[in-house]
């Protein structure tokens, strides 16, 4: 059954804006800073859109486009207060909420059938609800996984609903530029270029061995990706069965070498309180907060359980490399689907020197400190 959705409100901080301000509506407008800061546009109406004018943008390059260009500050209370009564909203469809973003939710709504009807009698249902208590439009994707419903949610924008099942995959999927694969970023689609391949159909004819040889441990995510295989697991936000921690900056950033310092300290500090419980996990977690207040994340699942911090630093480099899109106030980086690990299978030809390695510091830090050894990277 087809019992994810992924509600995405259309252009979010845009459309609140223009509804709060009627003498917006049908113009091109953008949230942003000052115009004579270094900002970037945070959220660009669809007016704006027709210029060629997108989110992350830098406003300088925006306003060439379109001198006349309405720009907002933003109002992030504003934007919180909608967020939540949307959410509000989506209860009373399905207890079963993931929050992805302040504008963007999975559903699941296995349970809701009896009493609201068919998936899509249920995505139309919220929309209409959304739109009459809000003013605000939402396009939503249905499919069996949260990969598919939210490719889907992006086919048909503004205010689209699309279906993605077993049977009609192909014919929706195998056309789409390999950029729509949630986490398929501009370096990786890069590489793909390279050797021809474009399309999602293009992706799917390379082999798992030759992705891997490619992208590593990303390459497994791209091989199923490309054939619709995905996790239809909610992450609540009471979820107590993982481990992470986080940063707010002194100052927003887009340095590469703060941004890799930090993912380092973090790293450090979530693989010790891992082997501290005698845990290991399998899903890692990078949250990002922009300094929009804007929060997104992304996750990788793993076929091995790891608890070091070298392992943890170096997929969360893969996975946060295209989400430095602009200047950002926090980081997250967190670990779940664990388990303890002497349940873990072993295996023959795993080395085990890091792990051991950073054990022996975890001794040593715990007797005289927790700061009695550190990485260079981090004096």
């Amino acid at each position: 059954m087809e019992d994810i959705l992924h509600i995405d409100m259309d252009a979010f901080y845009a459309s609140v804006e223009q509804r709060d301000h009627p003498e917006y509506k049908g113009k091109p407008l953008v949230v942003s800073g000052d115009v004579g800061s270094r900002s970037v546009i945070s959220t660009a109406s669809y007016e704006a859109r027709k210029y060629n004018i997108f989110s992350a943008m830098p406003l300088a390059a925006a306003l060439k486009k379109c001198p006349d260009i309405i720009i907002i500050n933003p109002d992030f209370k504003k934007y919180a207060s909608a967020s939540d009564h949307i959410k509000t909203i989506l209860h009373e469809y399905s207890p079963e909420i993931e929050q992805a973003s302040i504008d963007e939710f999975y559903l699941n709504i296995s349970g809701s059938h009896l009493l609201f009807g068919s998936s899509f009698e249920i995505a139309k249902k919220i929309q209409s609800h959304i739109k009459k208590e809000l003013q605000l439009t939402c396009s939503i994707g249905i499919s069996y996984n949260k990969l598919l419903a939210k490719m889907a949610s992006n086919i048909k924008k503004p205010e689209g609903i699309t279906h993605i099942t077993g049977s009609n995959l192909s014919a929706l999927f195998d056309h789409l530029e390999i950029e729509k694969i949630p986490g398929l970023g501009k370096k990786a689609a890069l590489k793909l270029h390279m050797i021809n391949v474009f399309t999602i159909k293009e992706l799917k004819k390379l082999s798992l061995k030759k992705l891997n040889e490619l992208f590593g441990i990303n390459g497994t995510y791209f091989y199923n990706a490309s054939r619709g295989i995905g996790s239809s697991e909610l992450i609540f936000s009471n979820d107590v069965k993982s481990i992470s921690n986080e940063i707010t900056l002194k100052y927003d950033t887009m340095d590469q070498n703060i941004i890799k310092k930090i993912m380092l300290k973090l790293s450090d500090q979530v693989a010790s309180r891992l082997r501290m419980d005698k845990l290991k996990g399998k899903t890692i977690k990078i949250k990002l907060r922009y300094y929009d207040f804007k929060t997104i994340s992304k996750q990788l699942t793993l076929v091995e359980f790891i608890n070091t911090a070298d392992d943890l630093y170096r997929i969360g480099l893969d996975l946060i490399d295209d989400m430095i899109s602009r200047p950002i106030r926090l980081i997250g980086v967190g670990v779940s689907s664990l388990i303890h690990e002497n349940n873990e299978q072993l295996s023959l030809f795993k080395n085990n020197k890091k792990l051991e390695f950073e054990k022996n510091i975890d001794v040593i830090n715990k007797k005289f400190g927790s700061k009695t050894i550190k990485r260079g990277s981090l004096l």
